[in-house]
């Protein structure tokens, strides 16, 4: 399918090029909605026989979402998504996808990884686009150990707008 529109992470860094260090709340949190409806699609597909296929996108990030013109939000690139249809899968030990999206138990190298790894990265998108940075920065082996330490700051410790008093509408 194509999609007029451009791809979340340039819309992060256009906003960031006008002195907009943050998504506005609202637009953030309906591109997740988006994003969860897309994931949910792909999350709940089942084979012919009717068996889950227990999909598992393993990539979600800025770049993997497309953002059109008329507002609709893609979920994009499947290309290293697993699922449990008989395909050649990576052995345990073997790390795919963007490693500062991913969730504890990608990091980690599970084999078992299912679709609460895609949600834990759309949290961190969504962190992304309400302050202005991944809750995690730096190189692999850097992120990888603040990843296990759990140690996120608060969002609203990066942008005002996030304090818990801030109510919002969508």
């Amino acid at each position: 399918e194509l999609v007029h529109g451009q791809a979340l992470s340039r819309v992060i860094r256009r906003a960031a090029d006008h002195d907009i260090p943050f998504i506005p709340i609202p637009l953030a949190l309906q591109i997740t909605c988006r994003m969860c409806d897309g994931l949910n699609y792909a999350h709940t597909r089942k084979d012919e026989r009717g068996q889950p296929l227990n999909l598992v996108h393993r990539d979600v990030s800025p770049e993997n979402l497309l953002i059109s013109y008329e507002g609709e939000v893609k979920v994009v690139d499947f290309g290293i998504a697993k699922s449990n249809t008989g395909g050649k899968q990576p052995e345990t030990g073997m790390v795919k996808g963007k490693y500062p999206y991913f969730s504890p138990e990608q990091a980690q190298a599970a084999r078992d990884l299912d679709a609460r790894s895609d949600v834990y990265a759309v949290g961190v998108v969504l962190f992304e686009m309400l302050c202005g940075r991944r809750p995690y920065e730096g190189e692999f082996v850097a992120v990888l150990t603040q990843l296990a330490e759990g140690n996120i700051p608060k969002p609203s410790s990066l942008n005002t707008w996030m304090h818990p008093a801030t109510t919002v509408t969508i």
